[in-house]
């Protein structure tokens, strides 16, 4: 239970560094700068725990469908 707990704050921390690496790349406009300020304790901080999320879920890719009880749709081609 509490791994796939984890597994959700993981995804939500990754979908946020997303969209603000897309604003960046769009609007030119840090999110989280903004929010933060620029390079303080907590930005800085914010960054690490997305950095966390991201080797996190690269790391429990596989034991995350198991978890999840995911099937991996597979299709023969002749």
């Amino acid at each position: 239970m509490w791994l796939k707990f984890i597994d959700i704050v993981a995804i939500i921390g990754l979908a946020i560094g997303g969209l603000n690496w897309g604003l960046i790349g769009v609007a030119h406009f840090n999110a989280i700068n903004a929010i933060l300020g620029n390079l303080t304790f907590w930005t800085r901080f914010t960054y690490s725990i997305i950095g966390v999320c991201a080797i996190y879920l690269i790391v429990q890719c596989y034991p995350m469908k198991r978890r999840w009880d995911c099937k991996l749709r597979t299709t023969r081609q002749s």
